[in-house]
């Protein structure tokens, strides 16, 4: 998975790749995933080997094994700002419900599989590597995390931006595969859910949902 977009604010478009079956931090966090960014430049070289040193700008590590960090990639600038943002599905990421720092299922009522979507702001000085699972930089790099509902929802697999409701500020339509859809009476059903954005990203819950009719 690849995607285009200029994260850092230059005027030229950067590249980001999908590193499937990284292994996060430390390498200890098997298909984790890994997300590299390759800031554009001129002139453009004719081969790049991420194993070289320097090749890489900036690493997005996933946050826990398994989370399969980087399965969608998209470039958008959802805060307003003029420079792009790069959102990442994890459609395996778990869910810290009651945010008791662990993912242990009842009673605290913890969602496995429930997805996430991950934004790193757009700006020039962001710093590699970059975990995800490093809640500390959500204000020092304007990371943030959207997470699916329930269990298995699967959200972040696949994912897009656009202004749906005509307002000019960037809203998030997700697709959550496997969400049981209707009161959860469709199990696995999937539904589709919008987040109409407010220009400084303001999503908090889904302010529609398409829903499967089986």
């Amino acid at each position: 998975v690849l995607a285009v977009g200029d994260l850092n604010g230059d005027g030229k478009d950067d590249i980001a790749i999908t590193l499937k079956r990284s292994r996060g931090a430390g390498s200890a966090k098997p298909n984790a995933g890994d997300v590299a960014v390759i800031y554009g430049e001129m002139p453009v070289s004719a081969t790049y080997d991420m194993d070289t040193g320097g090749v890489i700008d900036l690493r997005i590590q996933g946050a826990r094994a398994n989370d399969e960090t980087g399965a969608s990639l998209v470039f958008a600038d959802l805060s307003g700002d003029g420079t792009e943002d790069l959102l990442i599905g994890t459609p395996f990421a778990d869910y810290d419900v009651d945010n008791d720092g662990t993912e242990d299922g009842a009673p605290d009522f913890d969602a496995f599989d429930s997805g996430a979507i991950a934004v790193v702001w757009g700006f020039n000085g962001l710093s590699s590597p970059l975990d995800l699972d490093d809640d500390s930089l959500l204000a020092t790099y304007h990371k943030t995390r959207f997470f699916g509902e329930q269990s298995s929802d699967g959200i972040g697999s696949a994912f897009a931006v656009g202004d749906v409701d005509g307002s000019g500020a960037a809203d998030l339509i997700a697709g959550a595969p496997f969400a049981a859809s209707r009161d959860d009476l469709r199990a696995a059903a999937g539904e589709v859910r919008i987040y109409f954005g407010d220009g400084s990203l303001g999503y908090d819950t889904p302010d529609v949902k398409w829903t499967s009719a089986t």
